[in-house]
């Protein structure tokens, strides 16, 4: 494997990095800012409900000392000169010392050592007009007037005598104690947000490292094949998609090298090919021109002989060419292939009949369907094998066509059957490469280009279907099978 070159700057660790860290820190932002918005709301739900249970509490005690013959405004006199800290909560039996009767508020007592006292209380008349309240600062000065709707009221008689006012009823804003917490709150998760942002840093750096590793070296190696280093590697030994990004690398440059190393052969065989009808041509003409051979028909013909067989050479060359580089369109039309296989036959007929070939075509009774296919590149196919078998087979042997429905009933099988020399299993795929001939001597009595049967498989191909070389099943010769798919049946031929 060659090395893998590494580049110089981690732009994309340092964009995946920082694009981490503005996740994690607007997170946290969010995160702090919506912690300490619960935390506030919360603990103005629980003020108010606090503030709501005292202010009845509160406005129970009213209730009863007004019942007693006493006024609100007396009552509002009496809080005024109850020392801070007495409160009134009727969950607190074991401390209360109220007397019934004027001058005592009934249900007073005395809380338990660390309750907070009284700090925002107000009393209004059933007008909202403010009677008392314990405001220190700049509200008491503006405090006269409140909405009833806010207080507790006091009611007597079925009717609202005042409304009592406490904590959040008269200032929405937490108090000292609450705002410290808030703030201590806020600042542990600050702290914990900080730290978070560091943990997912260095995480994520690691993993980002880990995902940039193999990154670094598919631009490393896409650097070298661009430079023509075909032989470029990558390690395929992750299960995740970077490993499959890896293994379709080393497969894309594995067919990348093939198609060079078949391009190269190409050229070597083209050249190997024509080296010969041009070595002739020339020798020919040499020797006429230095009188050994006469200016005569016999030897211009056989210099036309090599001209169109270099002619037929590079006309294949271009058609393959235009086969695998898709350029070739098919015109496709309904055909009757039993009547193409029939009028092919009859072509080779005097051909087989010199050479005192037997040559027969074997089509089933039902008939066959109607293709949708091109005739012409379907002729060119089947005249490339019955010319191949004509080869192979010597004086007195038999080449048969038959052609019939697979037994899956989604395709036409058409065979090609000969008892020539046969092909060896291990050839049996080597046939369909470019200028490949079974005979190793590679000579060219039959003038043949070596590309028929690589034209052959790239049009059925085309077709959808298959060229194949199989077994013989009378032991000698050869079998080739072109599989076509079959079209919605429109008729028999």
């Amino acid at each position: 494997m060659s090395e893998v070159l590494r580049p110089g700057r981690s732009w994309l660790w340092l964009k995946l990095v920082a694009s981490l860290a503005a996740v994690v820190l607007v997170s946290s932002l969010l995160t702090v800012v919506l912690v300490r918005l619960s935390l506030a709301s919360g603990m103005r739900t629980m003020l108010a409900r606090a503030d709501g249970a005292q202010a009845a509490e509160l406005a129970g005690a009213a209730e009863r000392f007004i019942d007693q013959g006493g006024t609100i405004q007396e009552f509002s006199r009496l809080i005024g000169a109850v020392p801070r800290g007495v409160m009134f909560m009727r969950n607190w039996p074991e401390h209360r010392a109220g007397m019934m009767g004027p001058g005592r508020i009934p249900g007073a007592a005395v809380p338990p050592r660390g309750q907070p006292a009284f700090t925002h209380l107000a009393i209004a008349d059933a007008a909202g007009v403010v009677l008392f309240h314990t405001m220190e600062g700049p509200a008491a000065l503006t405090l006269s007037q409140l909405r009833p709707q806010r207080g507790w009221p006091v009611r007597s008689g079925g009717q609202v005598q005042a409304y009592i006012f406490v904590g959040s009823m008269l200032d929405p804003m937490l108090g000292p104690w609450q705002a410290e917490f808030l703030r201590q709150v806020g600042r542990s998760t600050v702290l914990a947000a900080a730290l978070g942002l560091l943990v997912a840093l260095a995480l994520g750096s690691i993993l980002f490292l880990n995902i940039m590793s193999p990154l670094r070296a598919l631009a490393a190696a896409a650097a070298q094949v661009a430079a023509g280093n075909l032989a470029v590697r990558l390690p395929t030994d992750r299960s995740d998609e970077l490993g499959a990004l890896s293994a379709g690398f080393n497969g894309m440059t594995r067919s990348l090298a093939e198609a060079d190393a078949g391009k190269r052969r190409l050229v070597v065989d083209a050249a190997h090919e024509l080296r010969t009808p041009v070595g002739l041509m020339q020798t020919r003409l040499e020797l006429m021109l230095d009188g050994v051979y006469p200016v005569s028909r016999e030897h211009l013909a056989a210099l036309h002989g090599n001209v169109l067989l270099m002619g037929h050479l590079i006309h294949d060359l271009q058609e393959l060419s235009a086969v695998e580089g898709g350029r070739l369109r098919l015109e496709l039309a309904p055909l009757a292939i039993g009547e193409l296989l029939a009028g092919l036959v009859e072509d080779f007929r005097p051909q087989a009949t010199d050479r005192r070939l037997e040559l027969s075509l074997v089509l089933p009774d039902y008939g066959l369907p109607i293709l949708r296919a091109d005739r012409a590149r379907l002729a060119q196919v089947f005249n490339n094998l019955l010319a191949n078998a004509l080869i192979a087979c010597a004086e007195g042997g038999r080449i048969e066509l038959r052609a019939a429905v697979a037994p899956a009933g989604d395709r036409l099988d058409v065979l090609c059957v000969d008892d020539g020399v046969g092909i060896a299993p291990e050839e049996r795929e080597r046939i369909f490469e470019r200028f490949y001939r079974l005979d190793s001597s590679r000579n060219r009595r039959s003038g043949g280009s070596g590309l028929g049967l690589a034209i052959s498989r790239e049009l059925v191909r085309l077709h959808g279907g298959s060229l194949t070389a199989e077994a013989n099943p009378a032991g000698r010769g050869s079998l080739l099978r072109v599989s076509l798919p079959l079209s919605a049946p429109g008729g028999s031929a």
